[in-house]
């Protein structure tokens, strides 16, 4: 499906570019490429939250080279799960891109019968490089598309409920204030086709505000009030720590912020990677997107507003 979002899209072309590097290469460059081929997924600002996951994963469960190989049936040992499966297939070319540590029985499990080395190469690369590439690819898309519902649900909320959010803020008690913005969001969600919005599941981390299904996959989001006084910067900050927690305990590579700003301030993220949508703030070993709803006064028109001053929420350090 097209991708709503261009820096989500970017880090898919320049996966696929640097997939179609590797397939082009020779067995004598090819442990070079995919040498070059790691270093993109562990750096890439958007990829590399899910690698970090598929590596946490790999040292965890594939440590040992020889688990790898079925040699009797000269095959690859393959887990039973999607996600293990990816992180199997990053262990895998972190192996073959090490010569101190030589793949076992390559021979035997790649080239389909074939002598010839390019032969085993291509096939290492049909094998392993191909579905990696597909995973990261998917997991990109799952969180593409909830970041184009939430940024639908802004500009509804924009153009549409900014009566109805300030007439909430104003009925509600302070200390239930994000309890109501919390249920205004899952109605939305609820309407747009996610049957189950979930409030407040228990994780490890504690409860997210709420956690959508997306298929077979989890997103949590984490929902906050600014209002400039009480609720201030440091209570945003503490919502981005969150939603990367809550992320991580659904072993999610991004997690999500819906801010809504209820004070007369605009409000800007420090250290987001990106230049156009919502802002996408690294956090730790996630990025966390934050969708700001501003709720707060009657604004005038643009031509007769004064410059309104910006609230920089600066990035939680772990």
């Amino acid at each position: 499906m097209p991708m709503h979002f261009p820096y989500l899209k970017a880090a898919r072309v320049k996966l696929q570019e640097r997939k179609n590097a590797c397939i082009r290469a020779n067995y004598q460059s090819g442990t070079q490429y995919i040498k070059f081929f790691l270093d993109f997924l562990r750096n890439d600002p958007v990829i590399k939250t899910i690698a970090f996951e598929l590596s946490r994963l790999a040292d965890q469960k594939f440590s040992d080279t020889g688990s790898l190989v079925d040699e009797e049936n000269r095959r690859l040992r393959l887990p039973a799960t999607e996600t293990d499966c990816a992180a199997f297939y990053l262990r895998a070319l972190d192996v073959l891109a090490d010569p101190s540590d030589p793949f076992p029985h390559f021979h035997s499990v790649f080239g389909k019968g074939s002598n010839r080395i390019q032969d085993g190469f291509d096939d290492f690369l049909e094998q392993v490089l191909n579905p990696l590439c597909s995973y990261i690819d998917e997991r990109i898309d799952d969180g593409d598309l909830l970041l184009y519902t939430l940024s639908r649900y802004q500009r509804e909320c924009d153009w549409f409920e900014a009566g109805t959010l300030r007439d909430l803020v104003e009925g509600a008690e302070s200390r239930k204030l994000e309890e109501q913005m919390d249920k205004h969001l899952r109605a939305w969600l609820f309407r747009e086709g996610i049957d189950f919005p979930f409030s407040k599941p228990r994780s490890p981390s504690g409860e997210a505000d709420v956690v959508v299904w997306q298929g077979e996959t989890p997103l949590p989001i984490e929902v906050k009030v600014f209002d400039g006084e009480n609720r201030d910067a440091g209570h945003v900050k503490q919502g981005l720590w969150q939603a990367h927690r809550y992320a991580a305990d659904y072993s999610q590579p991004f997690g999500y912020l819906v801010v809504f700003n209820t004070s007369p301030f605009l409000l800007s993220f420090e250290g987001s990677i990106a230049q156009e949508g919502p802002p996408c703030v690294p956090v730790g070993d996630r990025s966390v997107f934050a969708i700001t709803i501003n709720v707060g006064t009657n604004r005038p028109s643009a031509s007769k507003e004064k410059p309104v001053e910006t609230k920089v929420i600066s990035a939680p350090t772990p």
